[in-house]
């Protein structure tokens, strides 16, 4: 993988931080040779910096939580996979998070993935623990 592929787009976020399970919409832009992060989920916005190192998604949370991800940035038949790591500032342990793209910049919308049941992003005012 590398610096060139174009990973803007919007996502759909599937993670896990302790025991919560939460979903988030996420848009990717490419600015210059940085990414510009935002997650939404309900009432809820995040926005992180972003940039590429061989196959990897160096993000720093930059509103919304003072934090840092780090995806593993995956080829699949159909498109691309984000398969990361975080952690808040004052976390003592790692959660995860994978970014499914739903629309490449320019693209129409695909058909999502169904996360019925799941607890919204719980990056602001969430479990902590």
């Amino acid at each position: 993988m590398s610096e060139s592929i174009d990973l803007s787009g919007i996502y759909r976020a599937e993670g896990t931080q302790g025991a919560v399970v939460y979903g988030a919409d996420v848009t990717i832009t490419k600015l210059g040779n940085v990414y510009q992060l935002q997650w939404r989920s309900g009432p809820n916005l995040w926005t992180g910096i972003g940039v590429v190192q061989g196959n990897v998604l160096a993000v720093a949370m930059l509103a919304g939580g003072d934090g840092v991800l780090a995806y593993a940035i995956e080829s699949t038949d159909d498109d691309i996979v984000l398969r990361g790591i975080w952690a808040y500032a004052a976390d003592t342990r790692l959660s995860t998070e994978n970014l499914y793209r739903t629309r490449a910049a320019g693209d129409r919308l695909k058909l999502p993935t169904e996360f019925r049941g799941r607890r919204a992003y719980p990056h602001a005012g969430g479990p902590r623990s």
